[in-house]
């Protein structure tokens, strides 16, 4: 099982991710707006890679106030690795690149990223701008790919839209 959540910070939530992984017999799981760092969560990452989980993190980014913004965290039970890609480079807060490798079978590529769109013309133009590259990376590579995230966008609106309608990738609705 694959799951997906948008936790909205999960620094005081580590318990109830952990009853959820265990309640519903998730294997891997793409958290995002996690607002933490590899280094501020190290306990949990210790205790998940104790228990035999791989961890990736993609590290939040500090404001001006000291706060965390962003942050994407791939759970995996199954053998996993983290994949290259420039995407993750150019935005390590809100995008995570791992390979599911399948014996015999070709490996999936998982994106996990989180686009908030937040309410201004900038942010809606970065949010769009990470989702088409996101898909295209997907789309071109040629990979069996599964993007999860948190969209912040509804299936008609770009650049979801533009997928759909060009039978590039099929929604999953929960």
């Amino acid at each position: 099982r694959v799951a997906t959540m948008n936790v909205g910070s999960i620094s005081r939530k580590w318990d109830k991710v952990w009853n959820i992984i265990n309640d519903n017999s998730i294997d891997v799981l793409c958290l995002q707006e996690t607002r933490t760092t590899e280094e501020i969560s190290i306990g949990f990452i210790t205790k998940a890679r104790r228990e035999g989980w791989k961890v990736f993190v993609g590290d939040a980014v500090r404001l001006d106030g000291g706060n965390y913004a962003g942050g994407v965290i791939t759970l995996s039970r199954w053998p996993m690795k983290r994949a290259s890609s420039d995407l993750d480079n150019t935005y390590p807060h809100r995008c995570l690149s791992t390979w599911l490798p399948f014996k015999g079978r070709r490996p999936i590529r998982i994106s996990n990223i989180y686009l908030q769109c937040g309410t201004g013309p900038e942010e809606v133009r970065e949010a769009v701008t990470l989702g088409e590259n996101v898909l295209m990376e997907a789309c071109n590579k040629g990979d069996d790919a599964l993007v999860l995230g948190d969209w912040d966008r509804l299936p008609d609106e770009l650049p979801a839209s533009q997928f759909i309608a060009g039978g590039m990738f099929n929604l999953a609705c929960d």
